[in-house]
């Protein structure tokens, strides 16, 4: 919802300019009470950035000029992973989280390497090179085996959609045709990071075991609900590890979810990771 967002973006999506907030309070979209929690040291009668002082759940918002239709509208920022994202593929990667990998076959890695040990470049995912591969499981599709059954999200990037020992990728070379790519653990493994990169939260490796209301989670490996979605979409094999932390296989969800019951879930309160980690 962007509400720790401090930054100067003062355009709506449509291009209007944004007012004072101080000059709207008490109007039926946002109490005085709701502008003290904007993110900002102070709010004088200028800041006409856009934030989110209500909680809603499109995201950033701003007042607009008057005569230029609705009276607000929604702003257009990016996620810090998507900037980030736009960057490496300029060829400038930072280093650190997502840079590196938290379990042992780094199926959680979101990174944006995307060459091998030897220097090989990788294909992209959704070119398909060589057929389905052995290891991929049968009663699945291709794409089933990618974030949100779309290979395309991840582009050329160096990934574990099965689970061979580490993240590798399809290089032009049909006598080998994939090699194991040079990522690192990350600093503080074997501890987990416990936050999320992206917005749905799929790559989310951490160990919370309760929902945003406090029900303790159930077991993985105990419901039915995970004989009908692709194995290779969690971070690890849950069939063996058994545990009940929170995750998100699912691309019906929004972000990480757990069962508290055999017939409902709930969301986790996972939080993004702090721009820092890159760094």
């Amino acid at each position: 919802m962007g509400l720790e967002y401090g930054g100067i973006k003062n355009v709506d999506a449509d291009g209007r300019n944004c007012q004072p907030w101080l000059g709207r309070a008490n109007d039926e979209r946002v109490s005085v009470m709701g502008i003290m929690m904007i993110p900002d040291e102070g709010v004088d009668s200028s800041h006409n950035y856009c934030r989110n002082p209500n909680a809603n759940y499109y995201g950033l918002w701003c007042f607009t000029e008057e005569g230029t239709g609705e009276r607000w509208g929604h702003c257009m920022v990016p996620f810090c992973y998507q900037l980030y994202e736009r960057i490496a593929v300029e060829g400038k990667p930072a280093e650190g989280y997502p840079e590196c990998f938290q379990i042992a076959m780094g199926k959680e890695y979101v990174g944006t390497t995307k060459k091998t040990k030897t220097g090989k470049p990788c294909l992209r995912w959704d070119s398909q090179p060589y057929g389905q591969p052995e290891d991929f499981d049968s009663n699945a599709t291709y794409e089933d085996h990618f974030r949100f059954g779309n290979p395309t999200l991840d582009q050329d990037f160096c990934r574990n959609p099965t689970f061979r020992q580490q993240p590798w990728c399809f290089v032009e070379d049909p006598d080998i045709e994939w090699e194991f790519c040079q990522i690192p653990f990350c600093p503080n493994y074997p501890n987990k990071t416990e936050c999320r990169w992206t917005k749905e939260g799929e790559e989310y490796a951490g160990t919370r075991n309760t929902s945003l209301s406090g029900f303790p989670c159930m077991r993985w490996d105990q419901l039915t609900y995970t004989n009908l979605r692709n194995w290779a979409r969690y971070p690890e094999d849950v069939r063996r590890e058994k545990h009940n932390y929170c995750r998100n296989p699912s691309m019906n969800e929004q972000e990480p979810f757990c069962f508290i019951s055999s017939e409902y879930t709930e969301i986790c309160d996972i939080p993004f990771c702090p721009f820092h980690y890159l760094y």
